[in-house]
């Protein structure tokens, strides 16, 4: 990708050109930020809050807390731990690969229906789990469409939020995501006393009870109506997050280009509220919800998550040459962006990190018990530990980055290398009380490595790629998480012994940590999209003082 120019009073060439349609002329914007639902900042928002957190809770809560179930899971069926771990592999992985879809679904209907689908089949994988006469069909129910279900419910809880708060979004939105590490704390706690109490099998059957609650929160997600006039309304909701708290860039960046120019008419003149022979796209040039000059990216909590800001009706692309196809698919999905080192780099960083994240969460109360004679209770209370330190620290990280001073990528880069480390010092962990001081610092790392994401993509691309780029990131750590924890069960079955699986896990997280270094190189510095916005902003101010 050639460097952006930055000039104050014209666009480059490169955005000039996609900003027309194959006519040659302008391609005007169908959504702006005055169609978009007005948030009430307020009111009906904070049931929508509560919500969203409730979501949270649920998913990650069972997500995270996986571990618990190896150990009864493997005297059950009689499988390596390799394999075993597979199962929680596909569910966190499924969790994280049908992201964009659960994007497309919100866009195509709403938040609440996409909610409430994902609770029930969720709910289904995870009740027919019980009866799975092999480990094989446990991957099948509890992993693929168990992950299934909760990449449905995940998503279309935070982007609610979203819309119902502008003021206070950064606030709300740290509300929803704490949940992940509420949810993570009570629930490894709670597995292991369900299946002391009653077995792995009615454990699993509370955990889909538990799951059922999530269409009931769902349905609490209820829509606001769209602000535009009834001629360019969709039928279907379908609004974008990526129009809110967004920072004025320099030259906008090239966005999808509009319909062919004969289909403008019908959209003028169409009566019933339907809209469905066009690309719809945001407005480049609105900038009114912006930062002050000066200001450091948005926090953690104010980024927009993945949602596609823009959709494609079938009936549209038919009337597309194959090219004008190829760049509209290119243009969605975002796969254009790998062209980009300032991209690439971070991509590659994540799938060879994202291999080692989840090891300490699968083994480490495996690891406390068989190596360390610590009860299987005081072994699961591990996993809550590093359940605390991870809301606490999303909450630090988010509050820490919008200070000026602060470098979000060195302290997301340092958080994945440091990791690796501690992974690696876990065989000098040879009592609870040394493995817990390694579980909160793990969960710290992990805080900061995941809640700071969005910020680095933001301020290496500008926000209006996030959607796209964070969408890809979901999508590769997905890949990786169904490697990572089998690769360190089959460590530990070769070796009997889970420091090996550890130490698997940190050489990852330090090679990934090593590759997210390279974006301090200068060259990939300059190209960044903060480092031209603050270049844009200082050529506006001595142009004014001419």
């Amino acid at each position: 990708m050639s460097k952006a120019d930055v000039n104050g009073d014209e666009q480059p060439k490169e955005t000039q050109h996609k900003n027309r349609d194959r006519g040659g002329k302008p391609a005007a914007a169908t959504t702006t930020k005055e169609d978009l639902p007005t948030p009430p900042d307020g009111g009906y928002g904070w049931i929508v809050v509560f919500a969203a957190f409730m979501i949270n809770v649920i998913v990650d809560g069972i997500a995270y807390s996986y571990g618990v179930f190896i150990a009864e899971l493997q005297n059950h069926y009689k499988s390596p731990a390799g394999i075993t771990a597979m199962v929680g592999s596909l569910l966190n992985g499924m969790y994280l690969l049908s992201s964009p879809l659960a994007g497309f679904l919100i866009n195509r209907y709403d938040s609440r229906l996409v909610t409430i689908c994902g609770s029930l089949i969720a709910t289904l994988g995870f009740s027919i789990s019980q009866l799975a006469p092999t480990i094989d069909v446990l991957m099948i129910t509890f992993g693929l469409i168990g992950g299934f279900g909760f990449g449905m419910m995940y998503l279309p809880a935070v982007v609610s939020v979203s819309f119902y708060f502008e003021k206070r979004r950064a606030l709300t939105t740290g509300i929803v995501v704490c949940g992940t590490g509420v949810g993570c704390f009570a629930f490894a706690p709670l597995l292991e006393y369900l299946m002391s109490s009653m077995g792995w099998k009615y454990a699993m059957v509370m955990v889909a009870g538990i799951t059922l609650h999530g269409a009931v929160f769902g349905a609490l997600l209820r829509p606001l109506k769209s602000n535009a006039p009834r001629g360019r309304r969709s039928s279907r909701p379908s609004p974008s997050v990526a129009a809110a708290s967004s920072p004025p860039p320099p030259p906008p960046p090239p966005m999808l280009e509009a319909k062919e120019e004969q289909e403008a008419p019908r959209r003028q003149d169409d009566d019933d509220g339907e809209s469905d022979g066009e690309l719809r796209k945001l407005n480049p040039d609105d900038h009114s919800a912006t930062r002050q000059p000066g200001s450091k990216s948005p926090s953690v909590v104010s980024v927009p998550v993945v949602v596609h800001g823009s959709t494609i009706d079938v009936r549209s692309t038919a009337t597309l040459d194959t090219s004008a196809k190829r760049r509209s698919w290119l243009q969605v999905t975002g796969l254009y962006l790998l062209s980009d080192p300032l991209f690439l780099i971070p991509i590659l960083a994540n799938l060879v990190a994202m291999l080692g994240h989840y090891i300490p969460f699968f083994y480490i109360v495996e690891r406390s018990v068989l190596m360390l004679g610590i009860p299987q209770s005081q072994g699961a209370f591990l996993l809550s530990v590093i359940a605390l330190t991870n809301t606490l620290g999303r909450i630090l990280m988010g509050f820490l980055a919008d200070f000026e001073r602060v470098n979000s990528l060195l302290l997301h880069n340092i958080a994945i290398a440091t990791s690796g480390v501690a992974c690696i010092l876990t065989m000098v962990c040879l009592n609870y009380a040394s493995t817990a001081v390694f579980a909160a610092y793990f969960g710290l790392c992990m805080a900061t490595w995941i809640s700071l994401s969005p910020i680095i993509l933001c301020e290496l691309l500008g926000l209006e790629k996030l959607t796209n780029a964070f969408g890809l990131l979901c999508f590769v750590r997905g890949i990786s998480s169904f490697a990572g924890p089998p690769i360190a069960g089959m460590v530990y079955d070769t070796t009997k012994n889970y420091n090996n699986a550890f130490h698997v896990g940190g050489i990852l997280l330090i090679i990934g940590g090593s590759i997210a270094f390279l974006l301090h190189l200068p060259v990939l510095q300059r190209r960044t999209y903060a480092n031209r916005m603050r270049q844009h902003q200082k050529e506006q101010l001595a142009s004014a003082k001419i």
